[in-house]
């Protein structure tokens, strides 16, 4: 359903993160996280997406790319919600046994449930996955192919252009 919404509104960042949201929760991880970052690409300033994928990054213990995109999301969300999801990646570092160390993040214990676990947890039911997984493959696909004809063809120098003239 959503990609059939994305096939008429292929810019409409609600609709990719409530199909990110979809993803994540049947574990398709690697297509959610694709979702979450094109709608953070086409709005950057869409609160919701970014508390969601925030709050996903730490469900896959990407803490690097977590403390990068909160950098943004500090321009974005207000004080509060940044302190309760620092606040939160701190605890669940802590739970997980894992340390920063000069900007790098270190697993001091090792946790046997964690992300590979949860990508490799997949349901089993292979014809329906498949279709999915075909569908969602021709859809980002698709999207990537577009932006790299925008980017060939000076698409982003020219955007770039009009909002400085803006």
């Amino acid at each position: 359903m959503y990609l059939q919404a994305l096939d008429v509104e292929p810019n409409d960042d609600d609709t990719l993160c409530n199909l990110a949201m979809v993803l994540q929760r049947i574990n398709y991880l690697d297509f959610a996280k694709i979702a979450y970052e094109e709608g953070i690409k086409l709005n950057p300033g869409n609160k919701i997406l970014l508390h969601n994928f925030l709050l996903f990054l730490l469900e896959i213990q990407s803490f690097d790319q977590f403390t990068k995109v909160q950098a943004h999301a500090k321009r974005v969300l207000d004080k509060a919600e940044i302190e309760n999801l620092t606040k939160l990646r701190d605890e669940y570092q802590k739970a997980l046994g894992v340390v920063q160390v000069a900007g790098a993040v270190k697993i001091v214990t090792q946790n046997t449930g964690g992300a590979s676990a949860l990508s490799d947890n997949k349901s089993s039911s292979a014809s329906g996955n498949k279709v999915l997984k075909g569908n969602l493959k021709s859809f980002f696909g698709k999207r990537k192919e577009a932006a790299i004809k925008f980017q060939s063809s000076g698409g982003i120098e020219e955007a770039e252009n009009e909002e400085d003239d803006g």
